[in-house]
C-alpha cells in the first residue's frame, strides 16, 4: 500500500477513534448536566421536570453509557490496549451504518437519545487540560 493509502486509512482510524471518545464524554457530560438541572429545579419547585429528569432523563442517559461500556469495555483501556478495531466495529454499526442516510446530528441523536451540544465537550476539556496542566 502507498504512504497516501495508509495515511488515508490510519487518518479513518484516528477519526473514528476520536469520535467515539467524544461521544462517551458528551454522554458523561449530558448525565452531569442532567444532575444539575435537577438541583436548580427544585430550587424553582418544578417537580415535574424534576420528576423527569430524575426517573426518566438520568435512568435512560446512565443505561446507554453502560450499554455502551459493556459493549466496548472502558474505552480508554481499549484505547490504551492498542484494540482500535473492536472501537471501530461498534462505530461500523452504531453510527457508520446510517452515515450516507442520516445528516451526523440525526445519527448522533439516535445513539445518544439527545439532542447534540457542545457544552459536555467543553467541559471534558476543561476538566482534562486542568489536571494535565495544573490549571
Amino acid at each position: 500500500a502507498s504512504y497516501k493509502e495508509k495515511y488515508h486509512e490510519m487518518n479513518a482510524k484516528w477519526q473514528n477513534e476520536k469520535n467515539n471518545i467524544e461521544k462517551i464524554n458528551k454522554l458523561k457530560g449530558e448525565l452531569e448536566n442532567a444532575k444539575a438541572q435537577i438541583e436548580r429545579y427544585k430550587k424553582e419547585y418544578d417537580l415535574n421536570r424534576v420528576a423527569e429528569l430524575q426517573y426518566s432523563t438520568i435512568p435512560n442517559l446512565t443505561r446507554e453509557l453502560e450499554t455502551l461500556e459493556k459493549e466496548l469495555g472502558s474505552v480508554d483501556k481499549l484505547l490504551a490496549a492498542g484494540k482500535i478495531g473492536e472501537i471501530t466495529k461498534w462505530l461500523n454499526e452504531k453510527i457508520h451504518w446510517y452515515g450516507s442516510t442520516r445528516v451526523p446530528k440525526e445519527v448522533i441523536q439516535n445513539v445518544c437519545g439527545e439532542e447534540v451540544s457542545a457544552e459536555p465537550l467543553i467541559r471534558y476539556f476543561k476538566k482534562k487540560y486542568t489536571e494535565i496542566y495544573n490549571l
